[in-house]
Formats: C-alpha cells, structure tokens, sequence
C-alpha cells in the first residue's frame, strides 16, 4: 500500500517540474555555447546556439553569435547569412554589422561592405570605427573618393570631441589628400597634407610628389602653395642642397610671376643651384633690381633655347618696355599671356594682355583673351565689357549669344534679353541662338518656351544630339513622357556610348514603366562608365522597384542616398523612392522618415499625401 501511493505521488507532480529537472534551460546552453566559444571550439559552439534559436533569449543575439562563430571558422558565407538575420531582429544593433562589414570585404564585394556600414550608420551615425571602415574601402578597392573624403571628414569631425590617437588622424589627413587630389579640390589636398606633416615631419617628403604632380599640370598656384608647405618644414640640413636650391629657383619664377616681391629671397637662393635655373633666376633677379643689360644679356639666348619660359618673356617684356621699345615688349607681353592662359595664373594672364593693350589697343583680340580670364573667373561684368570691346559690330552669332547668356549669369534680365534677340534679328539661321534661348528659358522653369525654342533649333540642325536630349528633358518637366522619350531615343541613336543619354532613356522608361529589360541594360552600361553616380544608381534603383524586387531596389537607391550627398547632390527624388520602397516593405516608420527628408529639400503635395494617408490607415 505504501509503495502504490510512492508512485501516486509522483504521478501528482506537474510535468515542468519534472522537466526542468531533466532537461537544461537556453540559459545555460548560451552559457555553455559561450564559453566553447572562448575556447575556440566554433563547430560546437554552432551546435549548441542553434538548438535555442527559438528560445526567450533574444534572436538577435543567438544569430550575432553564430555569425561570430562562423566568421571565425572562415565560412563568411553562413556568417552574412547569420549577420543579416540578427538585425533584421534588431536593425541598429552594431556588433553584426561588424561581420557583415568584414565578411563582404573577404568576398570582394566591396560596395556591399560599405552597404553594411552605411546601415549601421544610419541608426548610430557617430561610428567612428564604421566611417574608417567604409572610407579605407572606398578609398583602397573602390576607388570611389568623394564617399572617402564623406566619411573621413565626418570621422575627422566626430573626432574635435573624442579622443584618438594621432597615428589614426594622420592616416585620416593623409587619405583625405591624397582623396581631394583625385577629385581636383588642391587646396583642400595641401591642407590635409599639411595636418599629415604636423604629426608627423617625415610626411613632408611626399609633398615634393605633389609638387611634381601641380608644376606638369601647369597649376602653378598649388604649385606655389605645395612649395610653401614645404620650405616650412626643411630642416637646415635640407635648405642647403642643390635640390632645394632649385625648388626655391622654380618657387621665385612662380612668384615673380605674380609680381609677389617675395620672388627676390626665393630667385637669391635659387642662384646658387647648378643647372639652367640658377641662371634664369640670376636674369629675373637682375631685372627685380633694375639691372636691365646684365638680364638681357642673359634671357635673349634663355628664350631662343626655349620661348615656352613664361617668366623670362615677362622679364623681357618689362625691360623693353622700360628701354622704350614698344613693339619688342608687347610681343613679349602677349607670348607671355598666351602661355599663361593654359595654367591657373588667371591674374597673371590679365596682367600680360592688359600690360599689351596699354602698348597698343588694335588688337581686339587681347580683350576676347582678358574677357576669357575674367569668365573663368565668373566675374561676369568685366568679361562681358572685354568680350563686347572684342568685336565692334556683330559679325558672329556666338558672340552675340555669349554676352547674352553672361548677362544671363549675372542676373541682368534685360541686357540678356536685348543681346539675344540681337542674335535672333541678325542671325535668324543659327541653331545656336535658339538653344540659348532655351537654355535661358528652362533657368526660368519656362518649360514650354524652351520646347519652342529647341524645335527651332531643331529646324536648323536636326542632327545635333544635344538638342534632342534637352528638348527631351524639357517635355519631362512638363510631363508629358512619351515625348521625353521619344526624343531622349534620337539623341541616343547620335550617340550611344553618352551615359548620360543611357541613364535618361532608362529612367524614361522605368517611369512609364515600359521596357524594363531594355532600361536595365542601358542604366548598367551608364554606371560601367560612371559608377558612383547617384542619379545612375537611382534609376538602377527604380527599375528593381517597378520589377516589384524591392530589396534590390533598396540597395541601390540607399547607394545612390550616400553617393549623392558625398558629391552634394542629394536629390529630393531618392528620398522619395526611398520612402516609396520602404513603404512596400511595410516599414512605415523608415518611409515616413525618408518622405520628410525628400519635403525638406523641396515641398511636395504628392509626397505630403503619401504620409497623410499612410498615418489615417494606422
């Protein structure tokens, strides 16, 4: 009797009592997965983390782990897989981004790293280990140097209230000049050198091959300033060789040829190098202090060598003119000015033909090459005074138009008007004239008269591409789309390898959605030419979207999010479709977000409906 009630009793005994005296809790399985992790014993670690996928413990976690694991074992393709599962779980959770990154770029598949990085950055945008990550990537396997300089200069910021060693801000500086060289910014370039040189002096070496770089580009003013950098940072030993004498040689001619009196000191020292730069030095030098003769003496014979010397023909010009022979002077002025407007010395260049015309005003043309430095510029008033001193009556179509479209420029509405329609009175015939007058007419969202003006042009050059393509973008902005791409198909058929026309034609088509396919090959031959362009990778994008492969689409139109706002040219339109594609994927939260980035860079009531109506379905 006492034994059956024994077994009675345990019958009474609920079953997770029993249970959890049988069997081990997820805890402790994490618990066990975790310390086979810190013993290296991966495979089961794996084993162990995927028996409690389902468990209380948060998903999130259990998939980073296994994603750590497998990254660890080197299957980066299961530790992506896993990776990509943990945030979908919880989106701005860092740690299996870090995988992502890592195990994309042990694929080579460099710009789905800097994907993961970007997402990461998104919820937690002080990342500094993620800006590095996806500037090194850009910078080193992309090649891609305007998301490089975002990102450094964004982590250079952040930096101002962290603290980081100097070693990592040195490499930083260093990316970033040698990033805006690439991309043609060479101020910013010697800036960041600069930076580089002040942690660290043996930098200063890699100034000379900029140097070397601005003087055979003939940008003579970087040159100037790369020269500077340098000369501040020799030691003494290194200011008395004949290689720096030369450097200050080169640095005296420059500034000599800026008028800069400094160019004495610099010409002084560049004497004593050994080759023919000490001698021209030792000629401009003479001339700087008024020996006229003994420079002569020595530029005549420099100049029959070689008549490319811009300083020696400024040099002669200025003894001959002060020697009283006219002629001589001006034609050294202008041989001068002529080698000059193929560098950056644009003051310098005015200078010469402005020192001619005081010899001698017959020449219009010295006022059409003063008016072409001063456009350069952008000081539109005194090239439009210099370009009409150019010509006394209207005898070219192109002038007239030029000054017009300056006027233009410059915000003079009616002066505008009166030299264009100048050009249409005197030159009925000139497709030029109408093209500009559409260009003018879009500058003021005057979509129809802008077709106008292009049909005519049209009439007398029907086979000018670039007609086509802004008649093309005209019908667009008015709307009407089978037009658009029926003249955006012409312009393409005058030149196919234009990507621009390729992207046009295919984001023509992907908003008709029509020809898909066709729009796809086309936009993917645009980005073999230009593959960071946003507004490439937005079409891309909107394809995917029409195709109804949403994920896809997201990836390329994100890309095309922080390749455009590298380059400054975010467009409302990219948030917009961002939102659109988010709001597919039922993410509410992330389509509203991104519908008032694109409100806040140009109000839209289509755009304003979208989030209207999206809160009155919650």
């Amino acid at each position: 009797m006492k034994k059956f009630l024994a077994v009675f009793i345990i019958f009474l005994i609920p079953a997770s009592v029993l249970l959890s005296q049988t069997e081990e809790s997820a805890a402790q399985i994490y618990s066990r997965a975790l310390m086979m992790k810190s013993q290296k014993d991966y495979q089961n670690a794996i084993t162990e983390f995927k028996k409690i996928t389902d468990s209380e413990i948060p998903k999130e976690t259990i998939y980073f782990q296994l994603s750590e694991c497998y990254f660890l074992l080197n299957d980066v393709v299961a530790s992506i897989e896993n990776a990509k599962k943990s945030i979908q779980f919880k989106p701005d959770y860092e740690d299996p981004h870090y995988y992502l990154v890592q195990s994309y770029y042990k694929l080579k598949q460099f710009d789905n790293a800097v994907d993961a990085a970007e997402h990461i950055l998104f919820y937690q945008p002080d990342q500094l280990q993620y800006h590095f990550l996806a500037a090194y990537i850009c910078y080193t396997e992309l090649k891609n140097y305007k998301l490089t300089i975002y990102h450094m200069e964004t982590l250079l910021e952040i930096s101002q209230t962290r603290e980081i060693d100097d070693k990592f801000k040195e490499q930083a500086h260093m990316i970033l000049a040698e990033s805006y060289y690439q991309v043609k910014d060479y101020e910013k370039c010697l800036e960041h050198f600069n930076y580089t040189i002040s942690y660290n002096k043996e930098n200063t070496i890699k100034i000379l091959d900029y140097t070397n770089l601005f003087l055979n580009d003939d940008k003579y003013e970087n040159t100037i300033d790369s020269l500077d950098i340098l000369f501040s940072n020799l030691t003494d030993e290194q200011k008395s060789t004949d290689f720096t004498y030369k450097l200050n040689a080169i640095q005296g001619r420059l500034l000599y040829l800026k008028n800069d009196f400094s160019a004495k000191t610099y010409l002084r020292i560049g004497m004593k190098a050994k080759d023919t730069e000490s001698i021209i030095s030792k000629a401009l030098f003479y001339e700087m202090i008024k020996k006229d003769d003994e420079s002569l003496k020595i530029i005549l014979p420099v100049l029959k060598a070689n008549s490319s010397i811009i300083s020696a023909q400024y040099a002669a010009a200025k003894i001959y003119e002060r020697k009283g022979d006219t002629q001589k002077a001006y034609d050294h002025y202008v041989a001068a000015g002529l080698q000059l407007i193929e560098t950056d010395m644009t003051d310098a260049a005015i200078n010469m033909f402005k020192q001619a015309v005081k010899l001698n005003d017959s020449d219009p043309v010295l006022h059409y090459y003063i008016g072409q430095q001063y456009e350069k510029q952008k000081k539109y008033s005194l090239a439009i005074y210099h370009y009409k001193k150019s010509f006394s009556k209207p005898e070219d179509a192109e002038q007239l138009v030029h000054i017009g479209f300056l006027y233009h420029l410059n915000k003079d509405i009616e002066n505008s008007k009166v030299f264009i329609e100048l050009a249409s009175r005197e030159f009925p015939e000139n497709s030029k004239v109408y093209f500009f007058k559409a260009v003018i007419a879009m500058d003021n969202k005057k979509n129809t008269e802008a077709i106008q003006d292009l049909e005519k042009a049209l009439q007398y050059d029907a086979g000018n591409d670039i007609y086509l393509f802004y008649t093309a973008m005209n019908y667009e902005e008015s709307g009407n789309i089978d037009k658009s791409i029926e003249y955006i198909e012409q312009a393409l058929a005058k030149d196919e390898s234009n990507p621009t026309y390729q992207n046009y034609l295919a984001y023509m088509y992907s908003l008709k959605k029509v020809n898909l396919d066709a729009a796809f090959t086309l936009v993917n031959k645009a980005l073999k030419t230009e593959p960071f362009n946003g507004a490439f990778l937005d079409t891309l994008g909107w394809i995917y979207y029409q195709k109804g492969d949403y994920g896809s689409a997201l990836t390329y139109l994100m890309r095309a999010s922080y390749n455009s706002i590298a380059a400054d040219e975010i467009d409302s339109t990219i948030y917009d479709h961002i939102g659109d594609t988010y709001s597919r994927l039922q993410n509410n939260e992330l389509a509203v977000h991104y519908w008032n980035e694109a409100i806040k860079i140009k109000p839209d009531k289509n755009i304003s409906s979208k989030i209207s109506k999206l809160k009155q379905d919650k």
